[in-house]
């Protein structure tokens, strides 16, 4: 671990492209529990992927463009007296050369897993649960979503969020908003709850879930 304020800053200046493909990892695939030497291990390398990428980059442009750069070795060899002499500069491109690092691996993690070919998406299933494949099988509809609960009742709306965990268990919640309806287990008809505009329902009460996707006029006409 760094001993100085200004190492302290560069080490987490170098990480933070591994956490900011982490932060949008998170949102871009189910939810799985993996352990904290995995998850470090993951921003390290990552980290350490894009930082050289984008230091190879920045050494390409101070080659052909050497007077619109910072020096690189008078850098090296002089840090304290280079910083000191080209204080705003230094701050400027470092600060844009972590944001673009940042924006890279926030990139990388961008592209579901799917596009990287028929492997990765039999893969990205094998990883996924029931919930994750039905609700994202269409991402440009508004998905609505019917509940046959273990009582016999049922609960229909549109889907407002879900858990993202890929283990299948009672534990999960999922809610839905807008116009509720719902039957009683001996009912025959359901109707619209009043004054109610969302509903969260646990796992283990649902016996048999049905979606259907709602496409907008404008989706459909693109």
């Amino acid at each position: 671990m760094p001993s100085t304020l200004a190492g302290l800053v560069l080490f987490v200046a170098l990480l933070v492209p591994g956490y900011a493909y982490q932060r949008r990892r998170a949102r871009a695939v189910p939810e799985r529990e993996y352990s904290a030497f995995t998850e470090t291990l993951s921003v390290v390398f990552v980290s350490v992927v894009v930082d050289w990428v984008v230091l190879a980059a920045f050494a390409l442009l101070a080659h052909f463009f050497p007077h619109a750069t910072l020096d690189p070795a008078r850098l090296l060899d002089e840090p304290n007296r280079y910083v000191a002499d080209h204080f705003l500069a230094v701050v400027l491109w470092s600060a844009t050369l972590v944001a673009l690092a940042a924006l890279l691996g926030h990139a990388l993690a961008a592209r579901p897993p799917h596009r990287f070919g028929g492997g990765g998406a039999r893969l990205a299933e094998a990883q996924q649960s029931a919930w994750w494949l039905a609700f994202r099988e269409h991402p440009d509809a508004t998905v609505h979503v019917g509940c046959i609960l273990h009582d016999g009742s049922y609960v229909a709306g549109t889907l407002h969020s879900y858990s993202r965990a890929s283990a299948e268990h009672g534990d999960r919640d999922l809610t839905l908003r807008g116009k509720i309806t719902y039957r009683t287990a001996r009912g025959r008809v359901a109707a619209a709850l009043p004054n109610v505009n969302l509903v969260v329902l646990s796992a283990r009460d649902i016996a048999v879930l049905t979606v259907t996707y709602v496409r907008t006029q404008a989706a459909v006409s693109e």
